[in-house]
């Protein structure tokens, strides 16, 4: 789809900053579960150091994206009543299949990394004795679901709003985007640098990363390629778009599927694999039926 062209104007800036507050809200109680603080003034000074860089990200992206096209669609049609409505039912129907198949792919590839790095002689016992320390002390449910939307606000905001878009507002400069296949060039290696940096900000994350090569090559990968999936959907839908399918991506493996295979319950695994398989179902039927109504960038 063409994106809706982002008009500066304070109703949109003001939308995505109560947003990118609450998002960054979300995350704190998380945070504080798996890190330790010394003093209150501690997390204060980790607070303001993540949040103040963040609204300033925010300001450069939505400003670039007036030159660039790429923003947020969805709010900018709400507020204008803009005649050419975003398919929404499109992009929910697409989010769901593309997080199914991606969270499976995943899993996939880490026992691919981890067959190979046995294979190689590596030394797999800290990832193992990590991975045990983690899940014995899995955080509850309701703090996986406020660290998930704090993820796909801050980190759709700052990867892809902000770095993708600097990138792309850069690479016009550089090369003619006139023609279709060079701005669709930019956009590609914008997307693909950005994927790259989420990636490598993973291995300096909240959730703890083993000091281990494979390990760490393992983690930027996996993000690397997530973090491509997530700036197609801000290029062809919008950031809402990045953020509901980055939300999306992590309630389903960190809220509903290891929780579920922790169990070990062959029952509950074959219930929610049939409950998945549903999903992927309906959520391909709507996805064809309005893909139909649509046409495709």
């Amino acid at each position: 789809m063409k994106p809706i062209r982002s008009r500066r104007n304070w109703q949109v800036y003001g939308i995505l900053l109560v947003l990118y507050i609450v998002g960054f809200a979300a995350g704190i109680p998380f945070v504080l579960s798996v890190q330790e603080y010394t003093s209150a003034r501690d997390v204060w000074v980790d607070v303001l150091e993540g949040f103040l860089p963040g609204v300033a990200i925010l300001v450069l992206g939505l400003m670039l994206s007036t030159n660039t096209g790429l923003g947020t669609p969805f709010i900018e049609s709400w507020l204008h009543k803009d005649p050419r409505k975003p398919p929404s039912k499109l992009v929910v129907s697409l989010s769901v299949l593309v997080v199914i198949a991606a969270n499976f792919i995943l899993v996939f590839l880490r026992q691919i990394v981890a067959v190979l790095a046995i294979a190689f002689g590596a030394d797999v016992s800290a990832v193992v004795s990590d991975s045990t320390d983690f899940l014995s002390s899995y955080p509850e449910t309701w703090k996986w679901l406020s660290v998930s939307f704090h993820a796909g606000v801050i980190e759709e905001i700052m990867f892809r709003l902000g770095l993708m878009n600097l990138l792309v507002w850069i690479g016009h400069r550089l090369v003619s985007a006139n023609k279709r296949s060079s701005r669709r060039a930019v956009i590609w290696i914008a997307n693909l640098i950005a994927a790259l940096v989420f990636g490598a900000f993973h291995l300096v994350g909240v959730l703890p990363v083993p000091d281990v090569l494979f390990a760490k090559v393992s983690v930027v990968v996996q993000n690397t390629l997530v973090g491509l999936v997530f700036g197609w959907f801000f290029w062809k839908f919008g950031l809402e778009s990045a953020m509901l399918t980055h939300f999306l991506l992590d309630v389903f493996f960190y809220v509903v599927m290891i929780p579920v295979l922790m169990t070990a319950n062959f029952a509950l695994i074959l219930a929610w694999l049939a409950i998945t398989a549903i999903a992927l179902v309906v959520s391909f039927k709507e996805f064809s039926k309005s893909r139909k109504e649509w046409a495709w960038q």
